[in-house]
């Protein structure tokens, strides 16, 4: 889906079906709210809002829908309720769209580890 040297990780997401499950590494409690680059096989985000109650996975989710431009609705959480490493499911996005959004939101060379 990816083309080679594009500077995207391959897996970064993967179609299943008419949805798009997207990793994402986020950082919560971070001054504002951001596309940060790459760490590993997920979208590093930096998240304005605090690892409490779900308070983080819920701001990540409505910020993946702004980003996208989907409906709340159409983000949902699948994995990673309590990690840095989160799976989210997209709904009524084209796998083309997402990788042009990444492109633009991530400037090259922008990979991290920490």
């Amino acid at each position: 889906m990816i083309p080679d040297g594009c500077g995207l990780p391959a897996a970064v997401f993967k179609v299943i079906g008419h949805d798009i499950v997207l990793n994402v590494h986020v950082n919560p409690g971070a001054r504002r709210n951001a596309v940060l680059g790459f760490h590993g096989d997920a979208v590093k985000l930096s998240i304005t809002a605090p690892p409490v109650d779900g308070r983080a996975n819920e701001a990540t989710r409505r910020f993946l829908a702004d980003e996208l431009g989907l409906k709340p609705h159409a983000v949902t959480q699948t994995a990673g309720t309590s990690s840095r490493l989160k799976r989210f499911r997209l709904r009524g996005i084209d796998p083309r769209d997402l990788e042009q959004w990444l492109q633009a939101k991530v400037p090259p060379g922008r990979l991290d580890n920490d």
